[in-house]
């Protein structure tokens, strides 16, 4: 489980490109929620924690099924 804070949040946003808008999508927050805690108006409490990893689990899953199929693709 990754205990997140704003850098890891922005630098994971950045690893799988989201924007404020794809992860309010994923997390069930608003945008502006989101901005509030990429900015620091809001804390990662431990319930957003959770949110964020389960979002992000789900990401690293779908990016894992794409390369697999990207070998499969090329044999």
């Amino acid at each position: 489980m990754i205990h997140f804070d704003q850098e890891k949040l922005i630098a994971l946003m950045e690893e799988f490109d989201l924007n404020k808008s794809n992860l309010a999508r994923l997390t069930g927050y608003t945008p502006s929620y989101v901005l509030y805690l990429l900015d620091g108006r809001r804390p990662i409490t431990p319930n957003v924690n959770k949110r964020l990893n389960i979002a992000f689990d789900q990401l690293t899953d779908i990016e894992q099924i794409k390369r697999k199929r990207e070998k499969i693709i090329k044999l």
